[in-house]
């Protein structure tokens, strides 16, 4: 009999956010506990905001031609400022920051 060996992941999902974590077996209690880290930490309406940034990336990409000038725009979408404004202003604020940078 050929044994057979396999990983189970811990995982957060929230809507189109996935995250797995493992340790390949070696301490399925870290891996849990680092779940568990994760997820405090995200934004409560982390799905909201993604749904939001799927449809505003979508009009960036049609929208703005100049490649440098998307890929800026893009980045600047998704940096830690937009996550931080999300968690601590919610989503509101982060649509208004996300405007900005778009006009500029």
């Amino acid at each position: 009999i050929e044994s057979c060996s396999f990983i189970l992941p811990s995982i957060i999902s929230k809507g189109a956010f996935t995250v797995a974590i493992s340790t390949s077996g070696i301490s399925p209690a870290i891996a849990r506990t680092l779940k568990d880290y994760i997820e405090a930490s995200l934004p409560e309406n982390i799905e909201d905001f993604l749904i939001y940034i799927d449809n505003i990336r979508k009009d960036v990409i049609r929208n703005i031609k100049n490649p440098i000038e998307r890929k800026k725009i893009l980045k600047a979408i998704g940096s830690n400022c937009s996550i931080e404004i999300l968690k601590k202003e919610g989503i509101n604020k982060v649509k208004e920051y996300i405007e900005k940078i778009i006009k500029e």
